[in-house]
């Protein structure tokens, strides 16, 4: 590995997402270990963090020797003060915020709870996390991936807090020497950096198309983002009707790759009924994501927004 790839990636991630400092990881999974790591919880601390979020989040929160309190989501597909209160938590030792399909965190109210707030950007772009309020939270990951909005590999922890600088250095240097991030991943990072111009373009371009084909399935997103699709890594589309699974299972069969918001939903992995989690339920099987990748060539756009045509059918 040449550590001065890495070390310009850091710097090219620093200075495109608007942070002090920035330290890769192998993962953004490993990113937010390393965060609930920082903040010396004891051990059995809870951890607020929504249902419907990948299941990596609660996998950091358990190998951290922490225990996830899993909380609903409002209309807008994430956790509010309002829902975190609805869930009767017991002291929490931290929140994780994690808005999905790259649209900005809901932070209003969150001081109610005096404890660490993290923010799980791993599916926001570039842009957006420019535009955070860094001082709403304590720590901040991010992630890198194919189904990402920078499509390279492994993730990334920033201090929003320079009381954690010093002590950041030390667990990103043992995660270095534990597992070095390849200059490969580097390098790769640093050349679609480079070109974000483009890749904002090219989604903001698509998502504009898909919007035109079909407006009322999209304009939740379209309200969510704030009018700038742009920034999101998905554009899902909210049908009237509960017929995701089917719909999606049909845009397979035909060669779309379709999918739900979010693969599964936590609570239900872990045996916690339904009915505490309405609105994760209803969005889980009203909402599914389109292909929305910039390097999708003009061809396979025009498939995805007769994809979208066909969904005035389907629902």
């Amino acid at each position: 590995m040449e550590p001065q790839v890495t070390d310009q990636f850091e710097h090219a991630v620093t200075e495109a997402y608007g942070l002090d400092r920035f330290h890769v990881t192998s993962s953004g999974r490993q990113a937010l270990k390393i965060a609930l790591d920082l903040l010396e919880l004891p051990q059995g601390s809870y951890v607020a963090h929504q249902s419907y979020v990948c299941p990596a989040v609660t996998d950091a929160v358990m190998a951290a020797g922490l225990r996830p309190w899993l909380v609903d989501v409002d209309e807008h597909w994430q956790m509010s003060a309002r829902t975190i209160r609805r869930s009767n938590p017991p002291d929490l030792g931290a929140i994780i915020l994690s808005p999905p399909f790259g649209i900005a965190p809901d932070v209003e109210g969150l001081n109610e709870w005096e404890c660490y707030k993290i923010m799980d950007a791993c599916q926001m772009s570039p842009a957006g996390i420019r535009a955070l309020d860094h001082e709403s939270a304590d720590l901040l990951v991010t992630s890198f991936h194919p189904t990402k909005y920078i499509p390279a590999f492994g993730g990334g922890i920033a201090s929003l807090n320079k009381s954690y600088d010093a002590r950041l250095e030390v667990l990103s240097s043992m995660e270095r020497d534990f597992a070095p991030y390849p200059s490969l991943y580097a390098a790769l990072g640093i050349l679609q950096l480079e070109n974000l111009d483009e890749i904002e373009f090219r989604r903001d371009w698509l998502s504009r198309r898909m919007y035109a084909a079909y407006p009322q399935v999209f304009e939740p997103i379209m309200q969510a983002c704030g009018g700038q699709p742009a920034r999101l890594m998905r554009f899902p589309a909210r049908l009237a009707k509960p017929q995701a699974k089917r719909v999606i299972e049909r845009l397979n069969s035909e060669g779309i790759a379709a999918r739900h918001g979010v693969d599964t939903l936590i609570h239900r992995l872990i045996g916690l009924h339904d009915e505490f989690f309405p609105n994760s339920c209803r969005l889980f099987d009203h909402i599914l994501s389109l292909p929305f990748h910039p390097s999708l060539n003009n061809a396979e756009q025009d498939r995805v927004v007769a994809a979208v045509h066909s969904l005035k059918e389907a629902v």
